[in-house]
């Protein structure tokens, strides 16, 4: 039986041109689901043509490899044929439980080198193929190192768990998603999931066992335990402004790129081109994203001390890249020295100012504070005609007469740490609360941003 098996199998590849792939594929299905074999088929050659080394052969046979025999006498065939390798792809259920196994066999060896079974729950075939359709790639890439997951995500930068070993470069673009949305029917069976993508980075330090990239896109959308993957030189994104009313800007990427809301833009000019890919270049405002549709984004001109000057020459067309803003939150160290016109109160305080995630200016200030008297405060403000260095607001605050009101204002000092701490000077007045401190109120604050500690 198996001479007339490995002659039958000889002969298909004879007629096969050995160019057009390097892998004989087989499947196989319970007797009962036997009529599915070319749908399963049909996406097996999709998730292994997938791969970087792999392609599929065009010959087919209808031998099922129910046993050694006859899985040594397809890699025997495929030898023949000059081929490299016979996968083994078989779908086989019990009741509600399917398991789906995935076998590699080494032609010149003969050996099994991957072999690697996902279990589900199933209702109905169709719904099953299509839940195989999209796990099956990510099961093979993750298995051939072609699939990497995220372990640690710091600022600007992410480690993934690819190496040299895997063949990665500085250089490489690669793309960062997740499982996204479960598509699901009326009855609840699953047709698998929509990709969500979370951002792009390009490999900047790579060893043995891991690498470190960049993030172009998707500083807020990255997590731990996202996947990368390889992608082409052309994959890396250059966004741009679409259009512009008064302070809103529309631009050219959006949630398929990895923009979230609340990420932050720089948007620059193209002063002097150095080659083809790179220039010189001026940057000459940064805008906030408050919208994210699939293919584009709106935002809002962000704060800035040159807030008109950024709002006169953003144009359409103008390049943007997404950068870090590290003070959107900010852990807040201080002291204040309440009634300065009499008997001053001096105290000790700390607190949290959170940005609003409906108008940039606008943020939420809670602190509490202990020496010569206490309090605790919650109150809003806002940046002085959308300035990044000066802000004004009000505090609701209980102390030990009760509840207060604080009116303050404050001014960022400028000094070579500003990208990662700022000083300020705060000047206030305090109406209840406190008998012994209402009045006038000066202090000076360290404000660490959040995204700078973690």
């Amino acid at each position: 039986m198996w001479p007339k098996l490995l002659l039958c199998l000889t002969l298909m590849y004879a007629s096969a041109a050995v160019g057009a792939g390097n892998v004989l594929l087989v499947t196989d299905l319970d007797d009962d689901n036997l009529n599915y074999r070319p749908d399963l088929r049909l996406l097996a050659t999709s998730a292994i043509n997938r791969l970087q080394d792999y392609e599929v052969a065009n010959a087919k046979t209808s031998a099922r490899p129910n046993s050694s025999e006859a899985i040594g006498a397809m890699i025997e065939a495929a030898d023949r044929a000059g081929l490299e390798a016979v996968a083994v792809i078989t779908l086989y259920t019990d009741r509600r439980d399917a398991t789906l196994t995935a076998s590699l066999y080494s032609v010149s060896t003969g050996e099994l080198t991957i072999q690697r079974a996902l279990e589900f729950r199933f209702r109905d075939m169709p719904p099953l193929l299509a839940q195989l359709e999209y796990e099956l790639p990510l099961m093979l890439k993750r298995e051939f190192r072609e699939l990497g997951s995220v372990v640690k995500v710091d600022s600007d930068l992410v480690y993934f768990d690819l190496g040299r070993n895997a063949g990665v470069e500085p250089g490489q673009i690669y793309r960062v998603f997740r499982r996204g949305e479960e598509i699901k029917t009326r009855s609840g069976d699953s047709f698998g999931f929509v990709d969500e993508q979370t951002g792009v980075i390009e490999v900047v330090e790579v060893s043995a066992i891991y690498a470190i990239a960049e993030i172009h896109l998707g500083r807020m959308s990255i997590q731990f335990d996202d996947w990368v993957e390889l992608t082409g030189q052309d994959f890396a994104v250059r966004g741009q402004v679409l259009s512009k009313l008064d302070n809103q800007i529309a631009v050219n990427i959006g949630r398929r790129a990895g923009v979230s809301p609340g990420a932050y833009f720089a948007i620059y000019k193209d002063i002097k081109a150095i080659d083809d890919d790179d220039a010189f270049r001026e940057t000459i405002g940064r805008i906030r994203i408050t919208e994210v549709s699939a293919d584009t984004a709106r935002g809002e001109i962000a704060r800035s001390d040159h807030y008109r000057l950024a709002k006169a020459l953003i144009q359409e067309g103008d390049y943007i890249d997404e950068v870090s803003y590290r003070h959107r939150n900010q852990l807040l160290f201080g002291q204040s020295s309440f009634g300065i016109l009499g008997d001053t109160s001096s105290t000790w305080n700390a607190g949290l100012n959170l940005e609003s995630g409906v108008r940039t200016d606008l943020a939420f200030r809670v602190r509490g504070a202990y020496g010569d008297t206490w309090f605790a405060s919650l109150g809003a403000n806002s940046a002085l005609n959308h300035s990044e260095s000066f802000r004004a607001g009000l505090d609701i605050l209980y102390s030990e007469d009760g509840l207060g009101t604080y009116l303050f204002t404050d001014a960022n000092i400028p000094t070579p740490l500003n990208r990662y701490m700022l000083f300020a000077i705060e000047a206030g007045y305090l109406l209840g609360g406190n008998d012994n401190a209402e009045g006038l109120s000066v202090g000076v604050t360290l404000k660490l941003g959040i995204d700078s500690l973690f």
